[in-house]
């Protein structure tokens, strides 16, 4: 087979896909240092829809939780609202099995488009520590 030529420059090595990029040739050390300093908790964002399997949504609710992340959930209609419901309570007690416990909040209610926007944050006793699920 013909070796391509490019203008100046070697081919593209084919690297796979699981392999790590090269780390940068600068700043490293900086970035190291900025790295152990306290990072703010992440908000993860979800929608339910009247398909939505309640256990599954619970089952992400209470990963995120237990990573020490915040949750907002949004549902738009009845169906939706009745399984968002279904997935808090589901989320509720088994963070309250696991050593936390789940604080929920409604940020905000439309009644006019029926949607619902809540809010979930996790709280673990020191027993358990985050992420022991």
């Amino acid at each position: 087979m013909p070796r391509v030529k490019l203008k100046g420059r070697e081919p593209v090595r084919f690297r796979p896909y699981f392999m790590a990029p090269p780390a940068p040739s600068n700043g490293g050390a900086q970035r190291k240092n900025q790295s152990d300093e306290a990072r703010p908790p992440l908000v993860f964002h979800t929608r339910v829809a009247s398909a939505s399997d309640p256990e599954k949504v619970a089952g992400s609710i209470a990963k995120a939780l237990a990573e020490g992340h915040g949750v907002e959930v949004r549902a738009t209609g009845e169906a939706a609202l009745a399984r968002l419901l279904l997935a808090l309570g589901l989320a509720q007690a088994f963070t309250r099995k696991n050593g936390g416990a789940a604080l929920v909040e409604v940020d905000e209610v439309d009644l006019d488009g029926d949607s619902v926007r809540v809010s979930v944050s996790g709280r673990w006793h020191s027993r358990n520590k985050r992420g022991d699920l």
